[in-house]
């Protein structure tokens, strides 16, 4: 319950990521939480045989990406630390954004979410690399870009759900 409640400080600012406890578990299950809201979500789009196992193999993709960049910056240590506040308040903001999306007058909530876990990501990864908002904020771009293009080589249906979402984001932007 600590933890939680140390996750949800950090969402809201009250804390930093050394403040959160040094515990694998919250990495896990953060992890855990975040695959299964990542296999519903992705469930629901329709555009995968396996939304499980396609969302899992994503996470995994990116843990190793965010590991990978820790140790780049000599920052190994904190690799459960940054890992636990990055998949724990993803995971409860994820959770809120796919709740509220279920419900069409809350779907303002659900953007406000998503938009704030990326914001939260990205000082995350500020504290955890120490290096400038800038830095970080490009990492988190990196990070993201790698996880997609790597999942595109490995799944056809990932490539293809990537292009008709881009195809869609054209469309609307063009209507």
């Amino acid at each position: 319950m600590q933890a939680i409640q140390q996750l949800f400080d950090i969402i809201f600012r009250k804390r930093s990521v050394s403040d959160l406890n040094y515990d694998p578990s919250i990495a896990l299950v953060g992890a855990a939480v975040l695959i299964a809201s990542g296999a519903f979500a992705n469930s629901l789009s329709g555009a995968f045989e396996s939304p499980l196992w396609i969302t899992f193999v994503q996470y995994f993709i990116n843990t190793g990406l965010l590991v990978g960049l820790l140790f780049l910056y000599q920052k190994g240590n904190r690799a459960v630390q940054v890992l636990s506040a990055l998949y724990g308040t993803t995971a409860i903001l994820q959770c809120i954004a796919i709740s509220t999306q279920l419900v069409p007058l809350l779907g303002l909530i659900s953007v406000i979410a998503t938009l704030w876990s990326f914001v939260i990501s990205v000082l995350i990864l500020k504290e955890g690399l120490e290096s400038s908002g800038i830095m970080a904020l490009l990492w988190t771009l990196s990070v993201s870009a790698a996880t997609i293009l790597i999942m595109m080589e490995l799944s056809s249906e990932y490539a293809t759900f990537i292009s008709d979402m881009i195809e869609a984001m054209q469309s609307a932007a063009s209507d």
